[in-house]
């Protein structure tokens, strides 16, 4: 099989441990945080336990706000998937639903789906 850039999606909760364990077994190149804004601390937490272990990933963070959070999560999970393919030029997305609220594991879920991921 040739080369993959594998990208990592997640969203993130207050527990950390899915978001970690999950980075580490994949190891992909880049990965994106989606979370709720009570929950920004323990993504930044995640990222930087992951970081540290597996050097070299890169992160990017997308909030979903209380208003709508389906609607805000399609879009946050839309836009990683964009800056994934083109600034980080992943050739193969993952989505991880399990360490965060049902909201946003159901519209990231929707998203990775409509897209196929």
């Amino acid at each position: 099989m040739p080369h993959t850039r594998t990208g990592l999606i997640q969203t993130v909760g207050w527990e950390t441990l899915p978001a970690i364990t999950a980075a580490l077994a994949i190891r992909p190149v880049a990965i994106g945080h989606v979370h709720m804004p009570d929950s920004a601390d323990a993504s930044r937490r995640a990222a930087s336990v992951i970081g540290a272990i597996h050097a070299g990933a890169l992160f990017e963070h997308r909030e979903a706000g209380r208003d709508d959070p389906l609607e805000e999560t399609r879009v946050a999970v839309r836009e990683l998937v964009g800056v994934l393919r083109g600034t980080h030029r992943c050739d193969r997305i993952m989505v991880n639903v399990t360490g965060s609220t049902k909201l946003l594991a159901i519209g990231a879920h929707d998203i990775a789906r409509e897209l196929g991921l």
